[in-house]
Parts: C-alpha cells; sequence; structure tokens
C-alpha cells in the first residue's frame, strides 16, 4: 500500500510561484503526518524537498516511543547534502538513497543506504524498480524485531496487529517537494488508489 500526502490550495498548488510558502496547512494537519508516518514502514520524498526543506521525516509525537519508518530518498544522482539532517541522522535513523548509479562513497560512510535501480533515461529511476525494492524493505523491517529505523520498542498498534495475527501492510508515504510542480510521480501513484475509494463511497452513498 502506498499512502499519498499531499496538501494543495483550492487551485491546486502547493506554494507560491517563487516558493516562499512553507507552510498552507494548520497545526492539526502537521500532527496527522505525523501519525501518518508512525502507521508507515517508510517516508518517502525525492530530492528536491531534501534540499530545499531539509527534513528529519522521523515522528514527533508527544510521547511516541515506537519505531521510526525508514526514510527514503529518490535521488538519481545522489545530490543529498552530507550536512543536511537526513545524513546526519542516518546512524540513529535507517536512511535509504534511491539512485541509478553506484553508491556515492561519502554517503555509505555516513550510513546512508544505497539502492541502485535502473535508469530510465535523463537519469529517471524506473519506478517499479524503486516500489519493488521498498516492498522487500518493508516486508524485511516487517520480519525483523523492532530496531533497524532507530526504534527500540514496537508500537502498541504493532503489537495488537502481532497477537492478532495480521501481516502488516507493507506502506510508504510519498511527499512532494515544496514549491514544485512536478507531481507527475505522485498524481500517478494516487490514480489507481482513488478511483478505487471513489467507487467504495459511492457504493456507501447507495446503501
Amino acid at each position: 500500500m502506498i499512502t499519498l500526502k499531499l496538501a494543495t490550495s483550492l487551485d491546486g498548488r502547493i506554494a507560491t510561484a517563487g516558493g516562499e510558502s512553507r507552510w498552507i496547512t494548520g497545526e492539526a494537519a502537521r500532527t496527522e503526518v505525523h501519525r501518518l508516518r508512525a502507521a508507515h514502514d517508510a517516508v518517502l520524498v525525492g530530492v528536491e524537498t531534501a534540499l530545499a526543506d531539509d527534513p528529519e521525516l522521523t515522528v514527533r509525537l508527544a510521547g511516541y516511543e515506537g519505531r521510526q519508518p525508514a526514510r527514503v530518498v529518490l535521488d538519481s544522482r545522489q545530490r543529498v547534502p552530507l550536512g543536511g539532517r537526513l545524513v546526519r541522522g542516518a546512524g540513529a535513523f535507517r536512511t535509504l538513497v534511491v539512485a541509478t548509479g553506484p553508491a556515492d562513497e561519502a554517503l555509505a560512510a555516513a550510513g546512508v543506504e544505497v539502492v541502485q535501480v535502473p535508469d530510465l533515461g535523463e537519469g529517471r529511476p524506473d519506478l517499479r524498480e524503486v516500489v519493488a525494492a521498498l516492498r522487500q524493505l518493508c516486508r524485511a523491517e516487517a520480519r525483523a524485531p523492532a530496531r533497524a529505523c532507530g526504534a527500540r520498542t514496537q508500537s502498541a498498534a504493532r503489537r495488537r496487529a502481532a497477537r492478532a495475527g495480521r501481516a502488516r501492510a507493507t506502506a510508504c508515504v510519498l511527499q512532494t517537494a515544496r514549491g514544485s510542480q512536478r507531481l507527475e510521480l505522485v498524481q500517478k501513484a494516487a490514480t489507481t488508489q482513488g478511483a478505487e475509494e471513489s467507487s467504495r463511497e459511492e457504493a456507501r452513498r447507495a446503501l
């Protein structure tokens, strides 16, 4: 399962033309983002988000002691800055860079895992291979005890799922770059799920 996290204005924008807007949501929406992160195996952003926002991509809810999601950056040319929060925190939180070339030695030395996927041209990664790689990551994390992503304890929700014998859903969060108008990736990722949700909603209204 892939969950798209996207905040837009009424005219479909995610920032001003100059990219000045940092927040276009309120505190309640930002809290919900952290709840989403807590419920997923990984959080994925593009390198432009990493460069523009220098995000942490961690769960920062008051009193939260559960596992942290893996932090994933789509970064074909491995431009994520060594001095940024993502790389600096790689020792505490599992951090992956999805690239189209061999691992950068400096990133690897900092504790970042570089996952190489095929290049479709112009430095664009094969999204099918990206999803397949993340699926393997999430499955491995679901089988392993709480440890890798900086976590030391399992969340209550995870324990309840284990007791019920349910397999944990493979899930990742897509977060768009602030100020970027390139929404093709997230739009494509959301198309199938959106259509299914629309059909279910129509069925509910018919009852």
